[in-house]
């Protein structure tokens, strides 16, 4: 399930935040998602802040973030802060990575957007290194290394890896690097969802790895209500404040794409994306009632999985 970290009135309350994340914990939900956002609508906490906090607060559930904007990071100090949370989670850490869209991120933080592509993939090649083992040289375009010991290497001896995005560029990094493949967008649907976890499994053979190695997940939105009409006009205020007009712009009808209506509206529609390939499904609920969604969602959607 999507934290709930993000307001557009307020600043996020740290109180639902902490309550969300241990009824899903306790309830059963397989993992828990952060997401980032620091340039854009709204106000959102620091993703890698809350997954420590999360971590603190919760003893089961995988705790992953989808997706942090990768080239702006340092791969040194953004693996060293991975192992930590890792150990604080007890190995439960998840890392999503992306490329973000939001150039006023890259202008804020001086580094080139068009450079995001090869930066990404150097950090990951990087990390991967640093949490292996052996002292790490590495000669780069942009990052250069010499004999560094990084410590403390993560609890988990492989710190799962799940790459964001739906172009062919993000495809080709999945199956290349990847353990997952997260379609972090709420435009989707289950036969487009599917189409792209083929062309994944098709690129990861052309690396020489099992078609199913990496696993196929994405965001869904929701909203549970009896009432149709509401939760799909919750649902669009959301998404519209988030995304801004994104149904009109995309061809897209509410209907088609999330998942807002009736409990069994929701199940059928996550059971299409598990038909079109999908193996983990993350519950982002498309409200501002964020509480009361959740004890929805434990009380008439978890007993269905």
């Amino acid at each position: 399930m999507l934290l709930p970290m993000t307001s557009f009135y307020d600043v996020p309350s740290a109180d639902d935040l902490w309550a969300v994340a241990e009824k899903a914990d306790d309830a059963g939900f397989k993992s828990l998602w952060a997401t980032e956002g620091i340039l854009r609508p709204g106000t959102q906490f620091d993703a890698l802040s809350v997954m420590a906090g999360v971590a603190a607060r919760t003893r089961y559930a995988k705790i992953g973030v989808g997706v942090i904007v990768l080239p702006l990071r340092n791969p040194v100090f953004l693996a060293h802060a991975v192992a930590t949370m890792d150990h604080l989670s007890g190995g439960r850490l998840i890392l999503g990575i992306g490329l973000g869209a939001f150039q006023n991120e890259y202008e804020a933080a001086g580094v080139p957007f068009g450079e995001r592509g090869e930066r990404a993939d150097e950090i990951i090649e990087i990390m991967r290194m640093l949490w292996a083992g052996s002292p790490v040289t590495y000669e780069g375009k942009f990052f250069r290394l010499k004999e560094l010991d990084l410590k403390p290497k993560p609890l988990q001896k492989h710190v799962p890896l799940w790459i964001g995005g739906r172009t062919e560029a993000a495809f080709r990094r999945a199956a290349k690097y990847g353990d997952g493949w997260l379609d972090n967008s709420p435009f989707a649907t289950p036969e487009e969802f599917g189409s792209r976890t083929m062309r994944i499994e098709e690129l990861s053979k052309n690396h020489g790895r099992h078609p199913d190695v990496v696993e196929p997940g994405l965001d869904l939105y929701v909203n549970l209500n009896r009432d149709v009409n509401r939760a799909q006009q919750e649902a669009m205020s959301y998404l519209n404040n988030f995304y801004g007009p994104v149904y009109g712009s995309r061809n897209r009808s509410i209907e088609n794409v999330g998942a807002f209506g009736s409990r069994s509206t929701i199940v059928s529609k996550i059971e299409e994306y598990a038909g079109s390939g999908a193996k983990m499904v993350c519950l982002c609920p498309a409200t501002d009632q964020i509480l009361k969604q959740v004890d929805l969602y434990v009380k008439e959607i978890l007993p269905s999985f």
